[in-house]
């Protein structure tokens, strides 16, 4: 088939894409307002040790990972925060930065906020009782550089990017449709 066959072919069949793409596409955006709205809430916080020039790689990292599989256990151990947190609670490690990020989700924003302001002050008052019992050397410190504030808006699910992939995906459906639809009626000419 030539080039130019095939621009007469989609001139002919055009429509067929078309379609196939509008259907993929309201699909998707069916899909996307069919799901519940989730917002998360994010705050960062600072590990920081006692001793300033001690190797991050060697002291700070591991620690940092400890910190990390403490804050996930939080929602196990307490009964008081909601059922279900666990799977909805994502702790991010920056070393290089010595920088946690604890990130909540949520169907209320005002909730995915408090819920990460609390894990990230719950994580301070464990790091000072377990690590600094005696204020000996080697001890840390956690601050929170930046506090969750009450998400704008929704982070799942993503309307334009689902309908944006249904389009897409209509498209790449579409073309090979267009292409068998019309060998199929030259086969039965």
């Amino acid at each position: 088939m030539t080039f130019a066959e095939v621009v007469q072919l989609l001139r002919r069949r055009w429509w067929v894409v078309a379609l196939v793409t509008a259907v993929a596409a309201l699909a998707a955006l069916g899909y996307s307002l069919a799901q519940p709205r989730i917002y998360r809430a994010t705050t960062q916080v600072a590990v920081v040790p006692a001793v300033a020039n001690w190797d991050p790689k060697l002291y700070l990292e591991p620690r940092m990972h400890l910190l990390r599989a403490a804050l996930l256990s939080f929602p196990q151990a307490d009964p008081a925060l909601p059922a279900g947190l666990q799977g909805r609670l994502y702790v991010g490690l920056v070393p290089a930065e010595a920088r946690l990020v604890i990130e909540v989700d949520d169907p209320d924003p005002q909730q995915a906020a408090r819920l990460a302001n609390e894990l990230a002050a719950r994580l301070q008052s464990w790091v000072q009782d377990e690590f600094n019992p005696t204020q000996s050397e080697g001890t840390l410190t956690v601050r929170v550089l930046v506090p969750a504030a009450v998400p704008a808006s929704p982070y799942s699910p993503r309307s334009r990017l689902n309908v944006a992939a249904g389009a897409i995906l209509g498209a790449l459906v579409g073309l090979p449709l267009a292409f068998l639809w019309d060998a199929l009626r030259r086969a039965n000419r």
